[in-house]
């Protein structure tokens, strides 16, 4: 399956992955405080309500991620797997 290798400011984070659906989003909003949301998560199969985050540190201007396609066999275990009816993980982005 394909994944995706994250590196942030030159340490790898992890390797995520899924074989339904993973993404890795960045988003900035400008209002007050500037906010900046880094996430990765995934849906680990077809027709689940399991949703899988990965942790992600808190960055700012200056930082640098990389994300890097790759082939895998299994993908790094995710640090939370909650079940989308829930509110279990969604204050990481998800």
């Amino acid at each position: 399956m394909v994944g995706f290798e994250v590196i942030v400011n030159g340490e790898r984070l992890c390797t995520a992955g899924s074989e339904c659906v993973c993404g890795v989003g960045l988003t900035f909003s400008y209002r007050e405080p500037e906010l900046i949301r880094f996430n990765i998560g995934g849906i680990p199969h077809a027709g689940s309500m399991q949703h899988s985050v990965w942790k992600t540190p808190s960055v700012t201007i200056g930082d640098e991620i990389t994300i890097r396609l790759v082939e895998i066999t299994a993908p790094d275990t995710p640090d939370v797997v909650y079940d989308s009816n829930s509110q279990q993980g969604r204050e990481d982005g998800c």
